[in-house]
């Protein structure tokens, strides 16, 4: 790890969880000047090993003033500024130093160019960025300082018109019974009425005393702050929390319930001998309304020499288990600070070793992640991703390992400054998050700390979606002994429904009993899922069944496409598109979906050709079976089907079945190219065994239309992954040939695949 990310990291864990709290009840400044020169500059180093930021700066100033052409404190004062988040100093001592000694202090630039953009000087900030990438070269980091100088020129660019598109919210900056001077953070909404929050309660700077060690360090506690009823965000904090997670001698913070409410996850700070500070997950479990003593999370969640901490908790769609989000600095992440996510072993009662998030990371840091289940929403921070400030609030849909593209979440949630702990509340009305701002309760400099901040959208727009899933009905087909429901198409008026019996016999709301070839019938209990689509990728959101009428609803958000994929047991899949980005007020979107019942017969698969007396397949032919057969395996990736070919009766018999066996295994041979998993697939020829007309005329002539009909590709549906399917009744297993000549087997059904 270089040295630009250890200062990152130390800056992080410092300054934002548990930032200059090594205390004594008054300022050191009025015994500054009875100290010789030596030993102030002692006293500085001192205070900043301990964490004492405004106590180094205090002591680094007073010397600077006696020796104020010292490159080298000018520096130690710039990082100071800067970790004390005073972009104002911090950008005049970084200028100093690039313009007296840019050769020694070579990223002095950047961080000049990063104080002019936390100052919203957004153009000059720009061109001193392209400045600094001119002239950083031969550095060892030089390739992550020009990913990171694209993100912050990305950012100033954006900057300059995100006020334009501001959000239509109302932002409240909460009172001093729940912001006080020094950082509070880690908002959790626990219901309408209250919340959670970490504080110090202390109402001016903590100093540190170099000749007095007898004074006991303040912690950072959880608190809680109700709201009163009404429309207006009127909070009132200060109340201690019901859960014995508060500690007298570490600092605590960053926490999240799980999803049940059962467990609190949340993080503790260390001080340990070898590493110094580091921030350990713990947890706490209600057992029959009692909150048990909270335990440190085993490894691999927490391990050595490492901070893990903000722990955020969704539930895995493949698994229905929990899977843990938290933040860590842990080897092999992206950057600095990385988010990962660890799933719920069953079996074990644990959770399993933590992998990346690889999409949401970058080589900035990532911090304070928050997941919402319901609309599978991934807020986090970031420095990496192009921003308005230091960290800005990003949003990604996914889970585990898969997201979409973060996105800015825009202004005034964002600023020039740091934005963090972003969380929404159940309705997604509402929610809260933490700023260093200009505004909020200052102890030394007007964006010295972070305070809660609680938001409302003014002009929430409430769209959805709600639709129908249905099967068109054939002329003359009977309906099922069991009652279903049907749609008049052709009703002039509005849309009429009924429920019907064999032989459209009507039991219910309608005496219509003709034909039913204008008649769709209502399929309940389809899983319809909703996705968002990026970039031609779709990413899951959830899950639901359509009810007893074959309805389905999901709220949507404004600004998206998306596609709604409908699956069914005996039917092939089917999606529909669409998209939000027109919608401009409160609207409910209506999209009906045709499920198709799988045939037992054969399907035959028009225009595959092949050259004459050849097993091999035309480009022609690949063009037909990508728009035919491989879209629909990958839109129904649980289906088996049988791939059979048949020749006319032309030739030797035995000779049309090896060729027709080579002609179907060239097409399962293709698809497997394109990614279908061979199980999935089973060959079959079967000769001129099986025609479909007659190849030759009643007077004995030759028949070309019915050889050209026999001479087919088709396929069948024999089979599904998904072992509970109906389409498994009679399963068997039979052999097969792979395309690469080894033995295999693939599961099916009926008597036709014994030959």
């Amino acid at each position: 790890m270089t040295d630009f990310r250890i200062k990152t990291i130390l800056l992080l864990l410092l300054s934002i969880l548990f930032f200059c709290i090594v205390s004594v009840a008054q300022s050191p400044q009025s015994k500054i000047k009875s100290y010789s020169p030596w030993k102030i500059k002692s006293f500085a180093k001192d205070a900043n090993k301990h964490g004492g930021i405004y106590s180094a700066i205090d002591f680094y100033e007073h010397y600077h003033n006696l020796n104020p052409d010292k490159v080298n404190i000018k520096w130690e004062l710039a990082e100071l500024y800067r970790k004390s988040r005073d972009y104002t100093k911090a950008e005049e001592f970084y200028k100093q130093v690039y313009e007296m000694a840019s050769k020694d202090y070579p990223k002095a630039l950047f961080y000049y160019a990063q104080m002019a953009k936390m100052n919203s000087k957004f153009n000059e900030a720009a061109n001193l960025f392209n400045t600094f990438k001119k002239e950083y070269k031969n550095q060892p980091d030089e390739q992550l300082m020009k990913k990171l100088v694209k993100a912050e020129t990305d950012g100033c660019l954006m900057a300059l018109t995100m006020k334009d598109t501001a959000l239509k919210m109302v932002v409240t900056h909460l009172d001093k019974t729940v912001n006080k001077p020094y950082i509070d953070y880690a908002p959790i909404p626990v219901d309408k009425t209250t919340m959670f929050y970490a504080s110090i309660i202390a109402d001016s700077i903590i100093y540190y005393d170099p000749e007095d060690t007898a004074n006991k360090k303040p912690v950072r506690k959880y608190y809680m702050a109700k709201k009163s009823l009404g429309p207006k965000d009127d909070w009132k904090g200060g109340y201690d929390v019901p859960l014995p997670i508060n500690d007298e001698d570490f600092d605590v913070g960053n926490g999240t319930f799980s999803p049940d409410g059962t467990q609190f996850f949340f993080t503790k700070t260390i001080k340990k001998r070898t590493t110094g500070y580091v921030t350990e997950i713990w947890m706490t479990s209600n057992n029959g309304g009692q909150w048990a003593e909270p335990e440190k999370m085993p490894d691999p969640i927490n391990i050595d020499g490492y901070s893990s901490s903000q722990p955020a908790v969704g539930v895995s769609t493949r698994t229905l288990l929990p899977v843990l989000y938290f933040v860590s600095d842990r080897p092999e992440g992206e950057g600095g600070l990385d988010i990962w996510y660890a799933n719920y072993n069953q079996k074990t009662k644990s959770y399993k070793s933590p992998r990346k998030a690889a999409a949401l990371n970058t080589v900035g840091d990532e911090f304070s992640p928050s997941y919402d289940i319901e609309t599978h929403q991934m807020f986090f921070s970031s420095t990496g991703w192009p921003g308005m400030g230091g960290f800005d609030v990003f949003k990604s849909i996914g889970e585990e390992g898969t997201w979409s593209n973060p996105a800015n979440v825009g202004y005034p949630v964002n600023s020039p400054a740091d934005d963090i702990y972003y969380i929404v509340s159940k309705d997604r009305e509402k929610g809260f998050f933490v700023s260093n701002r200009e505004g909020g309760f200052a102890l030394k400099n007007p964006t010295c700390c972070d305070d809660i901040y609680t938001f409302r959208w003014s002009e929430y727009i409430h769209i959805a979606i709600d639709g129908y899933i249905f099967e068109m009905m054939e002329k003359g087909k009977e309906t099922s002994n069991e009652p279903e429901i049907i749609y008049d198409l052709g009703a002039a008026d509005s849309l009429k429904t009924a429920i019907v019996t064999d032989s459209a016999t009507v039991v219910k709301d309608t005496s219509y009993t003709g034909p039913k070839e204008k008649y769709e019938s209502i399929i309940p209990e389809a899983t319809v899922g909703l996705y968002l689509v990026k970039n031609n990728e779709s990413f899951f959101i959830k899950n639901l069944p359509s009810d007893i009428e074959g309805e389905y609803f999901f709220d949507l958000e404004q600004g998206n496409d998306y596609k709604i994929m409908v699956e069914k047991d005996g039917y092939f899949n089917n999606q529909g598109y669409f998209t939000t980005k027109d919608v401009v007020t409160s609207d409910t979107l209506f999209l009906p979906l045709e499920l198709k019942p799988i045939p037992q017969e054969p399907i035959v698969i028009n225009n595959i050709y092949y050259d004459f007396d050849k097993a091999t397949l035309t480009e022609s032919a690949k063009k037909t079976i990508d728009t035919t057969l491989l879209t629909l395996l990958t839109e129904n990736p649980s289906l088996i089907v049988e791939i059979s070919s048949h020749t006319d009766g032309k030739g030797d018999d035995s000779y049309n079945l090896k060729l027709s066996q080579g002609r179907a295994e060239s097409v399962v041979k293709y698809l497997v190219e394109k990614g279908v998993p061979v199980e999935r697939l089973l060959p079959k020829g079967y000769g001129e065994s099986k025609p479909i007309a007659a190849n030759e005329k009643p007077d004995g002539s030759d028949n070309p239309e019915g050889r050209q009909l026999n001479r087919r590709t088709e396929f069948k549906v024999i089979g599904s992954k998904n072992q509970f399917s109906k389409l498994n009744q009679n399963q068997m297993i039979i052999k097969r040939k792979n395309p690469d000549g080894t033995e295999g087997e693939v599961k099916g059904f009926g008597s036709e695949q014994m030959d």
